[in-house]
C-alpha cells in the first residue's frame, strides 16, 4: 500500500513539473507573440 502511494506521489511530482515546463513555453510564446505585434505595430514587418 505504501508502494502505491509512492508511486502516485512520484507521478504527481512529474505532472507537476511538465505543468511548470508548459506554463514557462506558455510564457515564452505570449512574450514573442507581444514582441512580433509590437514589431508590426511600429511598422518593422509589413
Amino acid at each position: 500500500m505504501l508502494a502505491i502511494g509512492y508511486w502516485l506521489l512520484a507521478i504527481g511530482y512529474w505532472l507537476l513539473a511538465i505543468g511548470y515546463w508548459l506554463l514557462a513555453i506558455g510564457y515564452w510564446l505570449l512574450a514573442i507573440g507581444y514582441w512580433l505585434l509590437a514589431l508590426c505595430c511600429q511598422g518593422y514587418i509589413s
